[in-house]
C-alpha cells in the first residue's frame, strides 16, 4: 500500500511545510516607525500568508503584531491558527515582550482604524512643519518642536502616499527653494520629507550643543529620531552638507563631539560609510579617556554624551581607532613632555595606567593590540628601550616585588626593537634573567611562552626546542591548565618549524584539551587556528578550511584576519583560486591600524592568487612590493611573490623584467640559506622549490639542477620530495631515455600526495588541489610520448604510468576499506595486465592522454591468453572535445514527441563510424570495453557507442582498474523509494511497480529485502539502508548542482516528501532534501553494486588535473565494486524496467555486470528510442 502523506500542512504549490498551518500561525509584526510594514498592512498584502519557500498565497490567516513606543501600546490581530491562544502567547511568538497594554481587534479593519488614528494624530507636527516650510522659518520652528519628529512622524506622513490609509490625504507638498508646490507624487515626498528629516538630526545637535539637560542621554536620542526607521532620500546628503558648512573648530569640545556623533548615527542607519571617520574616532577617544582616567573626576557634561559600546564599534573602523589611539598616546605624551615629567624605568615619559586607560579605550571601540602604537609613539619620541634598559625594567620589576607576568607584560610592550633587529640572543638572556630572578616552576614557563612566542617570529625553532625539548618536562606537570596549555602551544609552534608536522599536531591537541571550560573563545579560537594549520600540512585541509571557516565569524579584527588568511592559504593550496582571492580581500580589508604590519605579506600573497586570472594587477602589486636593488628576507613575502613572478613569466612574460626575477632569486636564496640555519624546514624545503621552478619556468641552463638541489634539501632535512619536484625530474628522466629511473622517481609521488591529503573525509573540498601537477604533469607526458612514440626507449607501461598519475591524484590517496590505499601503487605493465584476462573474450581500454599541445588516444587490448598489447588510434575527423559540450545539451532538450533521437545527430554518428571502425580492428563482437574518459571528453555516452556490439564500462584510470575488491555474497537486497510531492501518477506508479518487482524477486531468491519509501525516507534512513544492504536500488530523483556540478540524490525531510519544483528546490529549505555524494563518503560501508534510477546519478564531472568526481566517487571508498545508473534524465516508466531486469540477471548468476545491463538494454532497443534503451551505464567493475 503507497504510503499516504498528510498534505493538510503543506504548500499546495510547492509541497513545503508551512508555518502558518502550525498551532498559532504565522506571527507579523510591524512597527509604527516601518514605513514599509505599514504599507503592507493598509494594503491588505500582510494580511496574506505566503508559503515561506515558493511564495504561492496559502489559506491561512496571519496574525498581526503593531507596536508603537509612544504612546506605549500593541493592537493585536490574531489569525485562525491563533483564535484560541492567549494573546499574550501570540505576541510572545513575534519574538515581542509584553511590556505595554495591548489590545485584542476583531478584525483587520479594526486593527487598521486604531493604527490609522494614531498615525493622523502624528500629523499635526508635520502640518505645521509645513506652514514653516512655507514661511521660511523651518530650522525656527524645529529648533522648539523636534522632539515631536522620531521615525513614527515620517513614517506617518509618507505611508498615506502608498497605501490607503483611513482617514487620511496627501497634500501637495512645497519645496520652500522651488517656490511653488509639487504634484503629491511619492519621489517628491521623499524629497521632501528627507530635507525635514536632515534638519531635524541637526536641531537635535544645536539642542545638545546649548542644553544638555534637555535629555536624559545622546545615546537614547539617536536612537529613536536617527537609528529608528528610515533614512529618507537626500536626509543623509544635506545632514553632511549641512554639518560640513559648520566653522567646526570654533565649536567647542562637545559639540564637535555631538555633530560627528549624529552624522554617524545617520551613515550606520543608512548604511553607508563615513567618508572620514577620523573626527567621530578622535572624539569619541578623548571623550571615553577623559571619563576613565580618573572615574571620581568625570568632566561636567561629558556622562549624557557617553553612547553604548555596541554603538561605537559599529561606527568606528578598525583603521580609525588605531589612528584616534596614535593620537590619543601622542597628546597624552605632549602633555608629559610639557609638564617635564618622567615615569622613570621602562616606558619613560609616559605611565602605564595611562597605557592601560588607552588600552581600555581602544577595547571598548572593539580593538586591542596596542603594541606597535605604543612603540610607533614611544619610537616618535625616541624613548624606544634597547636592551639594556629593557634588563634594568626587568630588574626593577622584581626589586619593586612585581609578579613575573607584569614583567612579561610590559616585555609584550617593549620588546619591538629586539624583534626588528632579530636580537635572538638578547631575548633569550632577558628570559634567563628572568627565570633566575623568578624560580617557580609556574614562572619559568611563564616566561619559556614569552620567549616561545617571539623565537616564533623570529622562525627560530631549534633554539627553543634545544631550551624546552620536544617532550614536556617532568615539572611541567605541576602547571595549572591554563599554563600548561599556553607552553605547549609554543612547543607545537616550534615543531611545526622544525618540519615534524605530526608531532606537532599531537602537542597541538593536547594544548586544546588543556584548556579548562572558562579558558575564554581567544584561547580557544588560538588552539582551534593551531590545529587547523596542522591539520592543512598532515593531511586534512579539508578539516582545515572548516575550522578556519567558522573562526572568520568571531574574536578580534586581528583575530579574524589570521583567520581569514589561513583560509586563503587553505583555498590556495586547493587551486579554489577565486574564494581564495576573496578571503584574502577580506583579510587585507583588516590590515590597517595595528595590523598594517601584515598587508604587505597580504599583498604578496595576492599578487600570486591573482597572476593567473589578473596578471596586470598582479604585475603592479609585484611593482609595488619588490625593490630590485635590495634583498628582501621575510619568506612571508618572498615565497608568494616568486610565486607570482613564475607564473607570470609564463603566462604574460611581457609584464616580468630581469631585475624582478634576479631579484627574487637572491631573495629566496637568502631565505633558504637562513631558514636552514635556523631549522626552518617548511620555508627551507618551499624556497628551494620555488627557486627550481622560477630557473625552470625562465628557461635558465641549471633548471635541472635546481630541481636536484630541491630534492636533495628534502632528503637531507627527512622531508618527503614535493610532487612536482618528482615529476620533473621524471621528465628529465625521460628525456635521458631513463625510463627506469623516471618510474623509481615516479613511484614516489603517491606518497607525496599522501602526505597532503592522507586523512581527507570531503573529496570535494580538495579535489582542486591537483591543479598545480598540471604545469609538470603535461610536460612529463610530453617527454614520455616523446620517449614510446619517436625515440621508441621506453615502454608503453610507462606512458600507461605517466597518464594515470593525474588521474584522481588526490581521490586514490585517501580511498580506504576495500578500496585502500598503497604506498606502492601498481605499474600497469603487461604482467599486471594480464591478470585482467577472460577466457572467453577480449578486453579493449581505451584511454587519452594530453600533453602540453596535442590529445592522443590509445587502445590496449588484453587477449584471452593474457597477452598485451597497446597502438595508438588514428585521430577522427570529427572533433570529439567539440562535440563533448554539445551532445548532452541535445539529450537534455529532446522531448517526448520529438521526431528522431539525439543519439542520431549526425555529428555523433560520425564519431559512433570511428569509434566501431577503430576497435573493430582488435575487437570482435560481445567483447568488453573499458573507457578510461578524459576530463575534455566527459558527456560523450561511449557505452552507447558500443550499443549491441561490445559490452562496456568506465574506470577512474589504471590503478582503479588493477584494485583487487573483495566480493561478498549477496544476502541483503534493499530498494531506496523516494518520489516528489506531486509527481504524476505515471511516475509514482512506475517507482511502486518497480520496488514491487525486486521485493517479489528478493522472496523468490531467498534475499532478505529492506526498504526506506516516502516521507519516512530522510538522508538518515538512507544512510542506514545503504550501510546495511549488499545491493542497493535507488529509486528516487537526482540533481547535478548548477554551481558546482555535484550529483546527489534527493530524499524526505522532516516528514516531507522532496519539493516539486525546481525553483522551491533550490532554496534552503528545498537544498535539506539534497543527500550528495560528499555527504555519502561519511559511509563506513557501502553496496557491493548500486542500481540506481535517479536522474543524472551517472554523471561525473572532472576538478583539478583529473579528479573524476560522481556517485561511484562516494560509494567506492566504502566498499561498492560498481555503480549502473543513468547519464542523463529519463522516464522512470520507460527505463526503471530495463534496471530491474539487469538485476534480477545479474543476481540469478547467468551473466557478469556488463553482459546483463548489455543483454537488458539490448532487448529494450527494440521498443524504445536509443536515448532510454541506452540511458544507463555501468562504472567499476564490469564482472
Amino acid at each position: 500500500m503507497p504510503y499516504q502523506e498528510d498534505v493538510t500542512h503543506l504548500c499546495p504549490n510547492c509541497g513545503a511545510p508551512s508555518a502558518a498551518f502550525e498551532a498559532g500561525g504565522l506571527v507579523e509584526v510591524v512597527h509604527d516607525a516601518g514605513i514599509d510594514g505599514l504599507r503592507k498592512l493598509f494594503s491588505g498584502e500582510l494580511l496574506v500568508a505566503r508559503c515561506e519557500v515558493c511564495d504561492d498565497p496559502l489559506d491561512a490567516e496571519v496574525s498581526v503584531v503593531c507596536v508603537s513606543d509612544e504612546p506605549r501600546a500593541i493592537d493585536l490581530l490574531c489569525g485562525r491558527m491563533a483564535q484560541d491562544w492567549d494573546p499574550e502567547a501570540v505576541i510572545a511568538r513575534g519574538d515581542l515582550a509584553v511590556d505595554r497594554p495591548y489590545v485584542v481587534h476583531p478584525s483587520a479593519d479594526s486593527l487598521t482604524r486604531s493604527v490609522a488614528a494614531r498615525m493622523k494624530g502624528r500629523l499635526a507636527a508635520v502640518n505645521a512643519a509645513g506652514t514653516a516650510i512655507a514661511d521660511h522659518r523651518l530650522m525656527e520652528y524645529l529648533e522648539d518642536h523636534w522632539r515631536q519628529f522620531p521615525a513614527e512622524t515620517f513614517a506617518a506622513a509618507i505611508v498615506p502616499a502608498i497605501a490607503p490609509v483611513p482617514g487620511t490625504t496627501v497634500a501637495a507638498v512645497r519645496d520652500p527653494n522651488a517656490g511653488q508646490a509639487d504634484p503629491p507624487m511619492f519621489e517628491a515626498l521623499l524629497r521632501y520629507y528627507g530635507s525635514m528629516q536632515a534638519q531635524v538630526w541637526l536641531a537635535l545637535c544645536y539642542s545638545w550643543m546649548q542644553d544638555q539637560a534637555g535629555g536624559e542621554s545622546l545615546q537614547l536620542d539617536l536612537e529613536r529620531y536617527v537609528l529608528r526607521g528610515y533614512v529618507l532620500p537626500g536626509a543623509l546628503d544635506a545632514f553632511d552638507d549641512y554639518a560640513d558648512s559648520l566653522e567646526t573648530d570654533d565649536l567647542p569640545f562637545h559639540g564637535r563631539y555631538v555633530l560627528e556623533a549624529t552624522r554617524a548615527a545617520a551613515h550606520l542607519r543608512a548604511e553607508v560609510p563615513v567618508g572620514d571617520g577620523r573626527e567621530w574616532a578622535m572624539a569619541l577617544a578623548t571623550l571615553e579617556f577623559a571619563c576613565r582616567r580618573d572615574s571620581d573626576k568625570v568632566p561636567a557634561g561629558f556622562g549624557p554624551l557617553r553612547v553604548a559600546e555596541q554603538f561605537a564599534r559599529a561606527t568606528v573602523t578598525r583603521q580609525d581607532a588605531w589612528w584616534a589611539a596614535q593620537l590619543l598616546l601622542a597628546t597624552v605624551m605632549e602633555d608629559r613632555v610639557a609638564q617635564g615629567s618622567d615615569a622613570g624605568a621602562g616606558p619613560g615619559r609616559i605611565t602605564g595606567q595611562e597605557i592601560l586607560t588607552v588600552q581600555q579605550v581602544v577595547e571598548f571601540l572593539g580593538f586591542s593590540d596596542l603594541d606597535s602604537v605604543v612603540n610607533d609613539v614611544l619610537a616618535g619620541y625616541d624613548a624606544e628601550p634597547g636592551f639594556e634598559r629593557l634588563l634594568e625594567a626587568v630588574d626593577a620589576f622584581h626589586e619593586r616585588g612585581d609578579e613575573v607576568d607584569s614583567a612579561l607584560s610590559f616585555l609584550k610592550d617593549m620588546d619591538a626593537p629586539l624583534l626588528r633587529a632579530g636580537q635572538a640572543d638578547e631575548l633569550e638572556r632577558l628570559a634567563d634573567r628572568l627565570i633566575e630572578l623568578y624560580p617557580s616552576a609556574d614562572a619559568r614557563a611563564a616566561v619559556e611562552i614569552w620567549l616561545g612566542s617571539r623565537l616564533k617570529l623570529l622562525r627560530q625553532p631549534k633554539r627553543f626546542l634545544a631550551r624546552v625539548g620536544s617532550e614536556p618536562r617532568p615539572w611541567e606537570a605541576e602547571l595549572g591548565d591554563m599554563r600548561r596549555a599556553a607552553l605547549l602551544t609554543e612547543r607545537s609552534n616550534a615543531l611545526r618549524l622544525a618540519g615534524q608536522p605530526d608531532a606537532a599536531l599531537e602537542v597541538a591537541r593536547q594544548a586544546r584539551a588543556a584548556l579548562p571550560a572558562d579558558a575564554g573563545d581567544a584561547n580557544k579560537a588560538v588552539g582551534d587556528r593551531n590545529i587547523g594549520i596542522l591539520l592543512r600540512e598532515t593531511g586534512a585541509p579539508d578539516a582545515a578550511l572548516a575550522i578556519f571557516t567558522e573562526l572568520t565569524t568571531r574574536g578580534t579584527a586581528a583575530e579574524r584576519l589570521e583567520a581569514f588568511h589561513s583560509v586563503a592559504v587553505t583555498l590556495a593550496m586547493l587551486h579554489r583560486v577565486p574564494e581564495a582571492i576573496k578571503a584574502l580581500e577580506r583579510a587585507l580589508a583588516l590590515a590597517g591600524g595595528p595590523q598594517a604590519h601584515r598587508a604587505l605579506s597580504l599583498r604578496a600573497a595576492l599578487a600570486n592568487l591573482l597572476s593567473p586570472v589578473e596578471p596586470a594587477r598582479a604585475a603592479e602589486l609585484v611593482r609595488e612590493i619588490l625593490d630590485p636593488a635590495k634583498v628582501v628576507i621575510d619568506p612571508d613575502v618572498v615565497l608568494p611573490t616568486a610565486a607570482a613572478l613564475f607564473i607570470l613569466a609564463g603566462k604574460a612574460p611581457e609584464l616580468v623584467d630581469r631585475d624582478q626575477t634576479d631579484a627574487i632569486d637572491r631573495s629566496l636564496a637568502e631565505v633558504r640559506d637562513r631558514a636552514i640555519a635556523a631549522g626552518d624546514v617548511p620555508v627551507a624545503c618551499t624556497a628551494a622549490n620555488a627557486t627550481a621552478v622560477l630557473h625552470d619556468v625562465l628557461g635558465l641552463a641549471d633548471n635541472q639542477d635546481r630541481w636536484l638541489a630541491a630534492d636533495r634539501l628534502a632528503v637531507e632535512l627527512g622531508q618527503t620530495p614535493d610532487a612536482i619536484v618528482l615529476l620533473r625530474l621524471a621528465a628529465f628522466a625521460f628525456e635521458y631515455d631513463d625510463s627506469d629511473g623516471a618510474g623509481e622517481l615516479l613511484g614516489k609521488v603517491p606518497t607525496a600526495l599522501r602526505r597532503m591529503y592522507r586523512d581527507v573525509r570531503d573529496l570535494a573540498a580538495v579535489s582542486t588541489g591537483s591543479e598545480p601537477l598540471r604545469y609538470a604533469a603535461e610536460r612529463l607526458a610530453a617527454a614520455a610520448l616523446d620517449s614510446v612514440l619517436d625515440r621508441q626507449s621506453a615502454p608503453w607501461s610507462a606512458l600507461r604510468q605517466v597518464a594515470d598519475l593525474g588521474r584522481n591524484a588526490i581521490g586514490r590517496t585517501v580511498a580506504r576499506n576495500s578500496r585502500s590505499w598503497s604506498s606502492d601503487a601498481p605499474v600497469p605493465d603487461d604482467d599486471r595486465l594480464a591478470a585482467l584476462a577472460e577466457p572467453d573474450r577480449t578486453i579493449g581500454v581505451v584511454e587519452w592522454i594530453e600533453t602540453v599541445d596535442v590529445y592522443v588516444c590509445v587502445l590496449t587490448v588484453i587477449l584471452p591468453d593474457g597477452q598485451v598489447r597497446s597502438r595508438f588510434l588514428e585521430a577522427p575527423d570529427e572533433d570529439p572535445v567539440a562535440l563533448a559540450p554539445v551532445l548532452p545539451n541535445l539529450i537534455r532538450g529532446w522531448r517526448r514527441g520529438r521526431s528522431g533521437d539525439p543519439l542520431e545527430h549526425k555529428r555523433w554518428q560520425a564519431l559512433v563510424a570511428w569509434w566501431t571502425r577503430e576497435l573493430s580492428e582488435e575487437l570482435t563482437d560481445g567483447d568488453h570495453v573499458v573507457v578510461i574518459e578524459h576530463p575534455d571528453l566527459v558527456g560523450l555516452p561511449w557505452h552507447a557507442a558500443c550499443g549491441g556490439v561490445w559490452t562496456c564500462s568506465y574506470a577512474a584510470g589504471w590503478f582503479a582498474l588493477l584494485q583487487h575488491t573483495q566480493s561478498r555474497p549477496v544476502r541483503r537486497l534493499g530498494v531506496v523509494r523516494v518520489p516528489k510531492y506531486g509527481d504524476a501518477e505515471e511516475v509514482r506508479d512506475a517507482l511502486v511497480t518497480s520496488t514491487a518487482r525486486t521485493e517479489a524477486f528478493a522472496n523468490s531468491s531467498g534475499l532478505e529485502f529492506e526498504a526506506a519509501e516516502d516521507a519516512p525516507a530522510d538522508a538518515a534512513a538512507v544512510m542506514s539502508l545503504l550501510s546495511t544492504v549488499d545491493v542497493a536500488k535507488l529509486l528516487c530523483h537526482g540533481y547535478q548542482d548548477p554551481q558546482t556540478n555535484e550529483v546527489g540524490i534527493v530524499v524526505a525531510d522532516a516528514g516531507a516528501l522532496p519539493l516539486r519544483n525546481s525553483i522551491a528546490a533550490a532554496t534552503e529549505h528545498g537544498r535539506r532534501h539534497r543527500l550528495d555524494w560528499s555527504a555519502l563518503q561519511a559511509l563506513a560501508q557501502a553496496p557491493m553494486v548500486i542500481f540506481s534510477l535517479a536522474c543524472l546519478s551517472g554523471v561525473v564531472h572532472w576538478s583539478g588535473l583529473g579528479e573524476r568526481l560522481g556517485l561511484f566517487t562516494a560509494f567506492g571508498p566504502a566498499g561498492s565494486r560498481a555503480l549502473i545508473a543513468p547519464r542523463w534524465e529519463v522516464p522512470p516508466a520507460e527505463v526503471a524496467p530495463i534496471l530491474d531486469a539487469t538485476l534480477e540477471i545479474w543476481l540469478s548468476g547467468d551473466l557478469d555486470l556488463a553482459r546483463a545491463l548489455h543483454q537488458a538494454c539490448t532487448a529494450a532497443a527494440e521498443t524504445l528510442p536509443p536515448r532510454y534503451a541506452w540511458a544507463l551505464m555501468l562504472e567499476g567493475d564490469w564482472k
